[in-house]
């Protein structure tokens, strides 16, 4: 049985700056970033990247803001938001800004509320196989009576386009929405395998270098050839903060992810010998199937890395 994680993020109330600049410009996603002066010449440097807000103030007027001190590092957003405004900037922080650069300010036509009035839901890095996937999606048909899933595609002269799977349907996009039940916020699910079948995430050769140097044949999940095939399976959704039915709805979604992708613990092995070493295992929540395909064979390994440069390889399994 699955158990509520930690999907759920409210933008905590930021503590405000005493912080004046003469004029702000910038902007950009992934990281955006904005750069000002105050009114004695100090450079100031803003930066949003991954949900974290920070923004640092130079010494004085003949250094860079990136050797300044940092007068605000905070977690904002959810994980991997990169986009904000330079006006939501001010309202969260009481930046005082002269003049705003109009020029040159990136401008967005819309942003995500980061006050605290909405709680986002996110899920990433979530390892499934297409099969995986299409299981989860009967798995929330045949749960929830009144459980819609929609396919979404986008055209250059028709727009957006919806088209509503039967059960058992496989989607034919990487765009679904999901709405559990009718008061139940929209659901964002992103499967790029719904679609494309791409061959492996390591290089051709990658599998053939770590057995040379292993001197036994080694396996990784993921690499070219291998049987397992996965991708990143990312659900979203927002809600008002006060909405205690709307997070009712997404904390039993999250059971049910839970459920079908459970955390696994991969532990670290001498890639050579192939003894288990004292160090901290990994931890991934992913499709069973990957961890099943990995531990039918001694040889075969979730990941392959190396603390540093000549250190030996270490293999997760």
């Amino acid at each position: 049985m699955g158990t509520v994680s930690d999907h759920f993020f409210t933008p905590p109330k930021i503590p405000k700056v005493d912080v004046r600049v003469t004029s702000l410009s910038g902007g950009g996603a992934c990281p955006a970033q904005f750069e000002g002066r105050t009114p004695d010449g100090r450079e100031v440097y803003i930066r949003y990247r991954g949900g974290t807000l920070s923004i640092k103030v130079a010494r004085t007027p003949t250094e860079g803001a990136h050797s300044g001190v940092n007068i605000l590092n905070i977690e904002l957003g959810p994980p991997l938001d990169g986009t904000i405004s330079a006006q939501q900037i001010i309202s969260l922080t009481g930046l005082v800004v002269d003049e705003l650069d109009e020029g040159r300010l990136t401008k967005l036509e819309a942003e995500r509320d980061l006050s605290g009035a909405t709680t986002f839901y996110t899920t990433h890095g979530i390892s499934a196989t297409t099969e995986g996937a299409i299981k989860f999606l009967s798995l929330l048909h045949s749960t929830f009576p009144r459980c819609q899933i929609t396919e979404i595609t986008w055209s250059q002269h028709e727009g957006r386009n919806e088209r509503l799977l039967e059960l058992g349907e496989r989607p034919n996009e990487t765009v679904l929405e999901i709405r559990l039940d009718n008061d139940c916020p929209v659901i964002s699910l992103q499967f790029s395998r719904f679609k494309y079948d791409f061959p492996g995430y390591g290089r051709p050769d990658g599998d053939a270098e770590f057995s040379k140097e292993a001197g036994r044949k080694i396996e990784t999940v993921g690499s070219f050839g291998c049987a397992v095939k996965y991708d990143s399976l990312s659900i979203s959704s927002a809600f008002c903060s006060d909405d205690v039915p709307a997070r009712m709805w997404l904390e039993q979604l999250d059971s049910k992810i839970a459920d079908c992708f459970p955390v696994t613990k991969y532990a670290p092995h001498d890639l050579g010998s192939g003894e288990k070493i004292a160090d901290e295992p990994w931890k991934l929540q992913e499709d069973p199937a990957i961890a099943e395909w990995v531990q039918t064979v001694s040889n075969r390994f979730r990941y392959v890395t190396r603390k540093g440069r000549g250190s030996p390889l270490i293999g997760y399994r």
